[in-house]
């Protein structure tokens, strides 16, 4: 899929004269004349993206390293990403620092490797952020989303590279504290970790056999490190218009307010998004989803008790927490006011999951609990809730979890003009047995396993197909008990469990689908191409695995 070959000449000029501003590098104009004479060189550096046609900013970091006749090849032999490279310019740390904008040029280091990320900041799919580190080192930054520390980033910087730090500068720097000294004790935890710095953990598939999920074998979904929270001393603030209209301590808050219990599921937004190819983020397969019995106070109550009763156009409530990113700027959602105030809506402010007080991985002292609502919103360790017209100014309600649909890039998306996801889509997954399990050859039958859940509407049935969907069996439902605490079968709350018992062919491998209906009507689309964005959210195609 490469670029045509005149196209490709002509991006690799512009780039090069953008870079050619570069005392150390002014001759990059010959070198990027040279590739495109030469189309075998050129297309040597896009196959750095050539796994990932649709991913653009994978794609600039090629085309810098295409662009770059020294740059682009690295000498003989592995070197470690931002190992000091002699073959390259070197640059002081002050130089460095006085490249901090897009007209001197946009510098940032890493170890000993100095890169130019100008072109890249655009397409950052951390937004602007990258800019705190303009002239500096990342180092700090990476400190606290270790999950940058990846080959694919260090590819795409390394893409970047344009020197050396100077030998007088090397290991100067002073050592970067871990923001992630604090976090909880997870030795006790029976889930799979799909990254440790922010720590994020999915369900195993056996844990979907019961209907409530216990707490060690709960999903956690993490954006920045856990905070410390002292209970005793910990305040809920409530603000109307910009100013703080109340205070609640945990003792007033549950003395104040009845308490309810609520048995809900929670979803990530990126559950399943392993099955879409070329999605960034963290590849959860079907465990990023579990549910609870959660036990707090009606979120309405507490919003009446300030005098917010009725909904006005355009005005939003939002949450809050005590987790920052690298800027101090808290993670915090919104939803509607008129969701909010809604007595179909049973959103409540929980300090209990699983009748025991909220572990600090799920936000002990305080989360709000949205059912229906994607995992996104249901901000942890709960410290403010906001009414007004503004929406929250978090990094990941303003930018990202939106749906970047299939023909857009990072840099040309205008996430403004999109909402972000809210609700949650109908979706079912297969839990058991396993994709590659081996089902004995002599098997006439197999129990199929799984899990249904839609926040919009209750999950109405599910079926099973073993031929690509020309037939399809019925599969038994598992609602929440009649005598659980908390439970509304009646509403969109919680998932529903199902099986289905299958004859089976004698052909092997064999594939294995399912998919969901609500109350309604609708239905699971078929395929993932339907359902693929750029950020792989949402995926709610059929869900298929394949047995042996």
């Amino acid at each position: 899929n490469c670029l045509s070959e005149s196209t490709m000449a002509v991006r690799l000029a512009l780039s090069a004269v953008h870079r050619a501003r570069a005392p150390a590098i002014r001759a990059l104009p010959r070198a990027a004349a040279a590739t495109a004479a030469s189309p075998a060189r050129g297309c040597r550096g896009l196959v750095v993206a050539a796994a990932a046609g649709q991913q653009s900013w994978r794609r600039w970091a090629a085309l810098s390293v295409a662009a770059t006749g020294i740059i682009a090849t690295a000498p003989s032999g592995a070197l470690e990403p931002g190992a000091a490279r002699e073959d390259l310019p070197q640059y002081t740390r002050e130089e460095i620092a006085q490249h901090r904008t897009p007209d001197t040029r946009i510098w940032v280091s890493y170890r000993d490797g100095v890169y130019d990320v100008t072109e890249f900041v655009q397409n950052h799919p951390g937004g602007d952020k990258i800019l705190l580190a303009a002239g500096g080192a990342v180092e700090p930054f990476w400190a606290l989303y270790a999950a940058h520390k990846t080959p694919h980033v260090f590819e795409i910087l390394e893409g970047l590279r344009i020197g050396t730090v100077a030998a007088a500068d090397r290991g100067k720097l002073p050592p970067v504290a871990d923001p992630y000294i604090y976090e909880p004790d997870r030795a006790d935890l029976e889930v799979q970790a799909l990254v440790q710095k922010p720590f994020n953990a999915q369900m195993l598939n056996q844990s979907a056999n019961e209907f409530l999920t216990p707490t060690d074998q709960f999903f956690v979904r993490n954006h920045h490190p856990v905070p410390v929270v002292d209970a005793d001393a910990h305040q809920l603030h409530m603000i109307v218009g910009g100013g703080e209209v109340a205070a609640f301590n945990l003792t007033e808050l549950f003395e104040k307010f009845p308490v309810y219990d609520v048995v809900a599921t929670v979803q990530c937004s990126g559950n399943r998004r392993s099955e879409l190819a070329g999605c960034k983020g963290l590849q959860w397969t079907v465990g990023g989803i579990s549910t609870a019995r959660w036990t707090g106070v009606r979120l309405r109550d507490v919003l009446a008790s300030i005098g917010i009763t009725e909904p006005v156009d355009g005005h939003y409530v939002t949450f809050e927490g005590l987790d920052v990113d690298m800027t101090g700027e808290a993670y915090s959602a919104s939803i509607t006011l008129a969701e909010a105030l809604d007595p179909k809506n049973d959103f409540i402010i929980a300090n209990s999951m699983g009748g025991e007080p909220l572990t600090r991985d799920h936000g002990y002292p305080l989360r709000i609990i949205l059912p229906g609502f994607v995992g996104a919103r249901t901000v942890k360790w709960l410290a403010r809730i906001r009414v007004g017209p503004e929406q929250a100014r978090s990094f990941f309600y303003q930018k990202d979890y939106k749906i970047i649909p299939r023909g857009e890039t990072f840099e040309s998306f205008d996430s403004d003009k999109v909402q972000p996801v809210m609700r949650a889509s109908l979706t079912s997954a297969i839990t058991l047995p396993r994709p590659g399990d081996a089902v004995p050859a002599d098997a006439t039958s197999l129990t199929v396993h799984g899990w249904a859940y839609c926040g919009a509407a209750v999950v109405d049935r599910v079926e099973v197909s073993l031929d690509n969907g020309q037939t399809w069996h019925v599969a038994h439902l598992t609602r929440a008990p009649a005598d659980l605490a908390g439970a509304r079968p009646d509403r969109p709350n919680a998932w529903v469990l199902w099986t289905a018992d299958v004859e089976l062919p004698t052909s092997r491998p064999l594939t294995i689908v399912c998919r969901a209906y609500d109350q309604a009507g609708n239905v699971q689309p078929q395929t993932r191409e339907e359902v693929w964005n750029l950020r792989g959210i949402m995926n709610n195609s059929w869900h298929t695995i394949t047995i042996q």
